[in-house]
């Protein structure tokens, strides 16, 4: 079915789409399209757009959109919610200034570079959906300025949340099992209450932004990497990160760059070291942390950085003090 602008508010409903180009093609004000199943068509299962982001948006709800050759929708400018996107060969959803709520993506997507369980260009909000694996990255967020809130990730052959364009925020969301970083925060991100574990890289990488009160365990390298200035990581728990125990760049929490602040984490039992930083960088604060189970690598890269004193919690006297077991 094909819908342009000449159409408004057009209702398309209860549609079966099969071997078509694209399955459902709607670019009008106002849209809704409903309980329809797209599958094995050549190109989208749905393409919906209101057409420009002056006009009212549209909607896609309780759709389901299986094994179509590029993506299993495509929505602009609109509204998607419950809806299933199955074994579609490049993405289970392309989406721009759209909210996406209650969706399931799984197995989207052929190959590890070009594939994606969502792909977003920016300002969307994305949330209560699950992304399992599917190839390339989950949730890919390219220009960011997006919310992710409440969404599982699991499983996904790339990296499990990814966000070079930064300026978004990314909470309460579970990333598991994935084969690259858990969640990439690009600058200006905000990566809160997140529980990440058994990434095949790092469990949180952050450039220049913030994590606080994340659950990060497990991850085959550093369970948190900061890769620029400007970073604020506090109250996380990292555990048994750097399973591989790789000695270059790698520990519970890793600090690759300087003016960084590392405040008031619990990093336990982490593969060679428990907070390191890269001997290169100085002028990080690194305050009011407890690091056990690594030894003498509990603290690392202390020279030209404001660490405060590293001792236990019997005998520290000042409120800075970092608790080494």
């Amino acid at each position: 079915m094909n819908a342009t602008l000449n159409t408004l508010g057009v209702v398309v409903e209860h549609i079966l789409a099969s071997s078509n180009s694209t399955g459902i093609y709607v670019l009008v004000p106002g849209f809704v399209v409903r309980d329809c199943t797209c599958q094995g068509n050549h190109y989208d299962g749905i393409y919906g757009s209101a057409g420009t982001g002056s006009l009212s948006g549209g909607t896609i709800v309780n759709c389901t959109l299986v094994a179509n050759a590029n993506a299993g929708m495509e929505c602009y400018y609109g509204s998607v919610k419950d809806c299933q996107c199955l074994s579609n060969g490049v993405a289970g959803m392309f989406t721009d200034f759209s909210q996406v709520t209650g969706c399931r993506f799984f197995n989207c997507g052929s190959t590890n570079t070009a594939s994606f369980g969502i792909s977003v260009n920016s300002q969307c909000d994305i949330s209560k959906c699950e992304v399992f694996a599917c190839a390339g990255n989950g949730i890919h967020l390219i220009n960011g300025a997006c919310h992710i809130s409440d969404c599982l990730v699991a499983n996904c052959t790339g990296n499990g949340i990814y966000n070079p364009g930064g300026s978004s925020r990314i909470a309460n969301c579970e990333v598991a099992y994935n084969g690259g970083i858990g969640i990439y925060a690009g600058p200006g991100t905000l990566v809160q209450n997140c529980q990440v574990s058994q990434s095949g890289s790092y469990g949180i990488e952050a450039y220049r932004s913030t994590v606080t009160d994340c659950v990060v365990s497990y991850c085959v390298l550093s369970g948190i990497y900061l890769n620029a200035p400007g970073c604020r990581i506090s109250g996380n728990t990292c555990l048994g990160d750097n399973s591989s125990g790789n000695t270059s760049f790698n520990a519970g929490i890793f600090i690759d760059d300087a003016n960084n602040r590392v405040e008031n984490n619990h990093v336990t039992a982490s593969g060679y070291a428990g907070i390191a930083i890269n001997t290169f960088y100085a002028g990080n604060v690194v305050v009011k942390n407890t690091v056990q189970g690594n030894g003498g690598n509990n603290y690392l890269g202390t020279a030209g950085n404001d660490f405060g004193p590293i001792g236990t919690a019997a005998t520290a006297t000042s409120p800075w003090a970092n608790i080494s077991h």
